[in-house]
């Protein structure tokens, strides 16, 4: 029986260009260590400077002055591009959402939380509050930071970043967005953002488990969480993943591409969402302002009745794969999503949600298969 993955939010499929091109690296089998001054490591070099060069083009680094006033620095996950966002410099404050991943919420325990919508928009007047009197109270040499990612992984839902970087810059503050859910599902222009600060992560677009980049401005200063060799740039100690660098490389030189096929996912979510609201019973969480501008692949849906883990045991049964939260806490015990309490749900209807995360190849014959048993177990329950 044909498995129906939807759980592209957590991971995706390697691309077919990617995965060529790891195995041809793969099968050189070269003691590849680009912090040898060998042949070999030289080589080494070369791939990854290479790659760093597909990064910075693939969002929007075209010019002479926007490669030279940039840096990338990879990480072995978004998770860790996003500590070292975080944690790298001694910041005043960090404000985040209530919605943010756990890599930014649980960095600091004193961080300013900002209130979101029904929506799961950021409360800008509660910002610029917050902002103001920060600017107010802070001494010239200390710095704060301000840190929402661009889509939530869980809703879909895409934060107004352009908004939050100018009323940040406004009062001296710097921004990191992370751009893990975002970044290749969506076009994503760095200098558009006009953040200061941006995470990608590879397995979320079509690279490698294992790549993953802190993009800053050369005007940020950092100090690295990581100690030892001084690799990247003296940013991120170790031996450097040469494979999984080189297969999120060659992601990002294809991201034109990869663009265009997760845009052409948002026409099967729709259906599947129309499929789903067909009795009108209000289970879809969408937004209500139809301005707000969402992920194309993400469907947030519940059940009333049943906890989101048995819907996604039942959706296993038929092998389809979706998912009952994100993919840090996905595969251990269920915690009540902090996301949804946060947009008004109480305990037990946050607990009842689950994600199915849509890719590019979905069919309409797949499609009917999801509605079908999701029809299914709802009609058991909900009468």
């Amino acid at each position: 029986m044909k498995t129906i993955y939807c759980d592209h939010n957590a991971t995706t499929t390697l691309h077919n260009h990617v995965s060529d091109a790891m195995i041809t690296l793969i099968k050189k089998n070269m003691p590849y260590n680009s912090s040898s001054i060998h042949k070999y490591g030289q080589e080494a070099k070369n791939i990854i400077e290479e790659a760093r060069k597909y990064i910075k083009k693939s969002f929007g680094a075209i010019s002479y002055n926007d490669n030279k006033n940039i840096s990338v620095i990879f990480c072995a996950t978004g998770t860790e591009a996003n500590n070292l966002a975080l944690k790298g410099k001694n910041w005043k404050e960090i404000i985040i959402s209530s919605i943010e991943h756990s890599s930014v919420a649980k960095c600091r325990k004193d961080s300013i939380i900002l209130n979101v919508d029904s929506d799961g928009i950021v409360n800008i007047n509660q910002l610029e509050e917050i902002l103001y009197n920060i600017y107010n109270n802070i001494e010239k040499n200390e710095k704060f930071l301000v840190s929402i990612s661009l889509a939530n992984g869980e809703i879909g839902i895409i934060q107004k970043i352009q908004t939050i970087a100018k009323l940040t810059h406004k009062y001296n503050g710097v921004i990191h967005t992370d751009a893990s859910q975002a970044f290749g599902k969506i076009p994503v222009n760095f200098f558009d953002l006009g953040v200061d600060m941006m995470t990608i992560s590879g397995h979320k677009f079509g690279g490698p488990i294992g790549s993953a980049a802190l993009v800053l401005q050369n005007s940020i200063s950092l100090y690295p969480i990581i100690d030892g060799g001084g690799q990247e740039m003296g940013m991120r100690s170790g031996t450097l993943n040469i494979i999984s660098i080189h297969g999120l490389g060659v992601a990002c030189s294809i991201i034109n591409e990869i663009n265009n096929n997760w845009s052409n996912v948002e026409l099967q979510r729709n259906k599947l969402e129309d499929l789903f609201n067909i009795d009108k019973k209000n289970l879809l969480h969408k937004p209500i302002n139809s301005e707000i501008k969402r992920l194309p692949n993400t469907i947030s849906v519940r059940i009333p009745g049943i906890k989101s883990d048995v819907q996604v045991a039942y959706f296993d049964r038929y092998n389809i794969c979706v998912s009952s939260g994100p993919a840090c806490s996905s595969g251990t015990i269920k915690k009540t999503s902090s996301v949804y309490l946060s947009l008004g749900y109480e305990n037990t209807a946050s607990e009842e949600f689950i994600r199915i995360s849509l890719g590019p190849g979905i069919s309409n014959e797949d499609l009917y298969k999801i509605n079908d048993v999701w029809q299914s177990l709802k009609n058991k329950y909900v009468k």
